[in-house]
């Protein structure tokens, strides 16, 4: 017998962040907000994206 999923899970992601730059940093610390899943199956997991740990310092400008 062989089982399958079918169902696809749902992913909400968060709003953009506009963080304002700290003086004399030329960027600024910002803590991330991770998206939200469900599935109808568990052990599903969410990465953080582009390895950018929350709380990093990010540079001036857009980061996608």
């Amino acid at each position: 017998m062989k089982v399958k999923d079918i169902t696809a899970p749902t992913i909400t992601c968060p709003s953009d962040i506009a963080v304002e730059a700290t003086a004399g940093l030329c960027g600024a610390v910002v803590h991330l907000r991770l998206p939200t899943s469900s599935d109808n199956c568990s052990g599903a997991t969410i990465a953080q994206p582009n390895g950018s740990a929350s709380g990093s310092l990010f540079p001036v400008g857009t980061t996608p």
